[in-house]
């Protein structure tokens, strides 16, 4: 099978894949991966070089993150890459405008188009009832020339029936992961940066500091525990243009000294040195970053968004809260610090739970609805 994936999204988008073309490729499939630099992360380009180094063509094309005149051209490579390493069996887009670019380019290819949202973008509660009514409008379109439509949670499917999407091409496959090994040289350079000393508790967060992920309320809600409790640390493990208001206002509140913000780092090294794992997102898909928290063993706050209660399981192996609830944030974030017990059970449940999820699982999956397209025809 001959498979052309087109990405402009970097973060979690680009380790589901990561693991799944290295999946495929295992399979013997052939893979180009079309994918721009605007918002990609360290990681990412980590793993590029890696599938690159297998045999998978990987061609950089700038794109934009929105609409754009410069979509005409980023849609003329494309056809240049079609022509070049084609034809493609499958076009599979991520996230918006990759989801959007492999629409429309499909039917011009001859190719089936697919299209993995990793979150609908009408899904953002900050919108304009305006722009919302905007993207439901573009997102239905679109769906007219999606033979398949792949959701990670059961969030966003119910999110697809509020946008007319037609049910028949909607299918849910659960993100996968598989644990990492964390270098312990680099596990003892990360607590070294963050200045962790025996004793303290640490809340941590890993991810990219923007709106959709919401870093400011857990700021807030930690500021509460830092004026009674002074042996806890929160970790803010990522980057962002949000990350000098946050470093402003965890000045403002007075708890500098106890928030930390590292820069970037492996999930799995940082995992190694939480206590708990915090989630603040206004929405996601479905957030690999708890799959992460969950290898790690790790008790996981999280709001209660889109994919949350696939890995956490409120009371089971941690909490649920509402959106911007910093006193319920701030209750949950302290019945795990001051009750040991409670955290260790917590612990072993959230191992428990990924037992199921996979990433041959979900490669498999992914692999089966691909042949159930092309055998439509």
């Amino acid at each position: 099978m001959n498979i052309l994936y087109i990405v402009e999204a970097g973060g979690g988008v680009g380790r589901h894949l990561y693991d799944l073309i290295d999946g495929l490729a295992d399979k013997g499939h052939k893979i180009t991966l079309a994918y721009s630099n605007a918002r990609m992360d360290a990681q990412f380009q980590v793993d590029i070089d890696k599938l690159s180094d297998r045999g998978v063509i990987t061609v950089e094309i700038s794109m934009a993150r929105g609409p754009s005149l410069t979509d005409f051209y980023v849609l003329f490579r494309l056809l240049f890459v079609h022509y070049k390493y084609g034809p493609f069996e499958i076009v599979h887009g991520h996230s918006s405008k990759g989801g959007a670019l492999a629409r429309i380019i499909a039917p011009i290819m001859g190719a089936k188009s697919i299209y993995t949202p990793h979150a609908f973008y009408s899904m953002n509660p900050g919108l304009s009832a305006c722009k919302l009514w905007i993207y439901k409008k573009i997102e239905l379109l679109l769906a007219r020339l999606s033979e398949a439509i792949i959701l990670t949670s059961k969030q966003e499917v119910d999110h697809s029936l509020l946008l007319h999407l037609p049910p028949s091409s909607i299918y849910l496959i659960h993100n996968g992961s598989n644990s990492s090994i964390a270098p312990q040289d680099e596990v003892e350079d990360f607590q070294s940066a963050c200045n962790i000393k025996q004793g303290d508790f640490i809340f941590g967060f890993v991810g990219r500091f923007e709106y959709q992920k919401n870093p400011e309320f857990l700021i807030e809600a930690f500021s509460t525990l830092a004026r009674t409790c002074k042996n806890q640390k929160l970790i803010m493990v990522g980057d962002g243009f949000l990350r000098h208001r946050l470093e402003e206002l965890a000045k403002n509140l007075g708890i500098s000294e106890y928030v930390k913000f590292p820069g970037f780092y492996p999930s799995a090294v940082a995992m190694k040195s939480f206590d708990v794992f915090v989630l603040p997102s206004r929405y996601e898909g479905s957030p690999y970053v708890l799959h992460d928290a969950a290898l790690a063993g790790l008790p996981i706050i999280s709001t209660n968004v889109g994919g949350a209660d696939i890995l956490v399981r409120d009371g089971v192996n941690g909490y649920l809260v509402e959106q911007n609830t910093i006193g319920a944030m701030a209750t949950a974030m302290r019945h795990l610090m001051e009750d040991p017990v409670r955290a260790k059970q917590m612990s072993m449940n959230s191992l428990k739970l990924m037992t199921s999820y996979s990433v041959d699982n979900m490669v498999d999956k992914t692999l089966d609805l691909y042949k159930i397209i092309l055998d439509k025809n």
